[in-house]
Order: C-alpha cells, then sequence, then structure tokens
C-alpha cells in the first residue's frame, strides 16, 4: 500500500495538480518539480512526460478534449504553452504571460483559457497562442462535457453560451472550488460554503447540498453512467476529522440527495475525476472506481 509519508518529506517532486480530458481517459499532472505527466487511466500507463521549470512556483495544466495536446503554465517566468502529447513537441509557448492560476479548455476547444494572479484573464488560440480576447476579473473556468456552455468566476458565477451571459448566480465565498454540468444542472462548489445546482433552462436554484460544520466539496463531476453527480468532500479542521471522515467519496442524485457516501483515503492536495466521472485519481497516484469507491490501479507517482 502507498505511504503518505513518502509524499510530504521535503524535497518531494509530488503531484500538486491534475485536470483531466474531457473526451478521452486521460489525465495530465504536474509536481513539484516543474515536470509533467500524462497518464492513461484507462489502460493504466503513462503516456508521457516533460520538464518545464524546477523553479516554477507551481504549474497549472489542462488537456485538450481529444487528450492530443496539453497546456502548461508556470507562475514564475516560464510561461504558458502547448505540447503534443505523443510526440513532446512544443507547438508554442508565451514566455510574456506570467502568475498562472489555471487553465482551460473553451467549450468548443478552439482556445485555451488562462486566469492569473493580478490580471485580467486570456483567451488564447489554441493553434498559435495568441490572443483572442480578454476576460476582466476571471478567477475561475470550466465548461460543460455535455453542450456549450460555460462557467465564468468572476464578481459573480456566470453561465456564458457563445459569449454571450445567460445568468449570473451570486458568490458565496472567496474561492470557487469546482464545477460540473449535467444535462439539465450546473453545480458549484464554493470553500467553506454549500454546493448549489442551478437550473440551466430557468437559472433558479434547483437544490443545496450542506456538508457538516468544517467541510466542504473539493472536486465533483457527473457521471453519466451512474446518472448522478460524484464528488470528494474534505474535512478542512479537527473538528469535522472529528465527526466523520477526512476525505470522502459521494454520489448526490440529481435531487441533491446523498446515495453514496465512502471514506477514502486521506489526500486533497490534487484530485480529480476522469473517463466519464467513473474513475477518481488523487496525487499519490491511486485511481479509485467511483462506483464502488474501490481502488483499482496505484501508479508509481513521483515522491
Amino acid at each position: 500500500m502507498i505511504d503518505p509519508d513518502d509524499f510530504t518529506r521535503p524535497g518531494t517532486r509530488r503531484i500538486r495538480a491534475l485536470a483531466a480530458a474531457a473526451q478521452a481517459p486521460l489525465v495530465i499532472g504536474a509536481g513539484w518539480d516543474g515536470h509533467v505527466h500524462v497518464w492513461n487511466v484507462a489502460d493504466r500507463s503513462l503516456v508521457t512526460d516533460f520538464p518545464t521549470s524546477t523553479d516554477s512556483g507551481g504549474v497549472s495544466v489542462a488537456l485538450t478534449p481529444d487528450a492530443r495536446a496539453c497546456f502548461v503554465g508556470t507562475y514564475y517566468a516560464w510561461g504558458v504553452a502547448c505540447v503534443d502529447v505523443l510526440t513532446r513537441e512544443t507547438r508554442w509557448r508565451r514566455t510574456d504571460l506570467r502568475k498562472v492560476y489555471g487553465i482551460g479548455l473553451s467549450a468548443d476547444a478552439a482556445e485555451a483559457v488562462c486566469w492569473f494572479d493580478g490580471r485580467a484573464g486570456l483567451r488564447l488560440d489554441v493553434h498559435t497562442g495568441d490572443t483572442r480576447a480578454r476576460i476582466v476579473g476571471l478567477q475561475m473556468f470550466a465548461t460543460s462535457r455535455i453542450d456549450a456552455a460555460e462557467m465564468h468566476c468572476r464578481k459573480q458565477v456566470e453561465l456564458v453560451t457563445q459569449g454571450q451571459v445567460r445568468q449570473k448566480w451570486a458568490r458565496a465565498s472567496f474561492a470557487l472550488l469546482a464545477c460540473a454540468f449535467s444535462p439539465a444542472l450546473c453545480v458549484v462548489a464554493e470553500s467553506k460554503a454549500a454546493a448549489r445546482a442551478y437550473d440551466l433552462t430557468s437559472g433558479g436554484l434547483a437544490w443545496v447540498y450542506e456538508s457538516r460544520a468544517g467541510a466542504h466539496v473539493l472536486a465533483i463531476e457527473f457521471c453519466p453512467s451512474l446518472n448522478r453527480f460524484v464528488a470528494v468532500e474534505y474535512a478542512y479542521s479537527q473538528a469535522a476529522r472529528d465527526t466523520g471522515p477526512m476525505v470522502a467519496l459521494l454520489h448526490l442524485d440529481l435531487s441533491g440527495a446523498v446515495v453514496f457516501q465512502q471514506p477514502i483515503r486521506e489526500w486533497s492536495e490534487a484530485v480529480v475525476f476522469a473517463a466519464d466521472g467513473t474513475l477518481l485519481l488523487n496525487g499519490l497516484g491511486e485511481v479509485y472506481e467511483t462506483a464502488t469507491a474501490s481502488v483499482v490501479h496505484e501508479f508509481a507517482f513521483p515522491r
């Protein structure tokens, strides 16, 4: 069994950021040392890996829906780049872009959307890296795997389709942690706040999932095969850990009711749902089957 202590000693290279492809069972991860890896969680293999900067200040990562290209951005001076997953060839690199906080793909996969510390977000052409548009105040971005909807987190949470804001919802806290779309709902999870589901047609609040005091939803995805949302709930306070698991895998049905709950490994630094929500990968390299919360594989992750 993996020993978490191996990943917390001084000098660790452990994975600190993960992202999944929307239409392929591939996951990209970046370590404290700036090294980037791409894994196939279906056939349980390492697809590719390449370095960025050992003094990255943190690496943000994303994959195109088909996982043929990946996008990497660092907080410090290395910049933002698009890399071919199979050949490891750098297609383009923007060394002028710094203080990257996150990267996502637009709904049509034509743009890489970056958000930053202290500057407006940018929509970059995926083929050239050229700036197409600015998004003032962007703090987080997500897209639906089902249709053309995008979520822009700014002063409010905005539902956007083809550049037009369809709905706006008030923020509940200082940081949005996760967002997931079903055919009818958009669920947003914020730091130290309840997860809220909004109706995509009316914009109205459909339901609220309130974690116990001292816990919140850290990651969420819609799983079509289960017809449920799957979520990772994290107890960030000691009081919450005294009354329940530190980390748990949840199933929320379409009404927001918890229909499955199972404690999983106490590791919250990096987690991501993949393969249409059927698998969960954590930063230790453990792959969970979300239907059962069983560990089905252990990757040899950097330590």
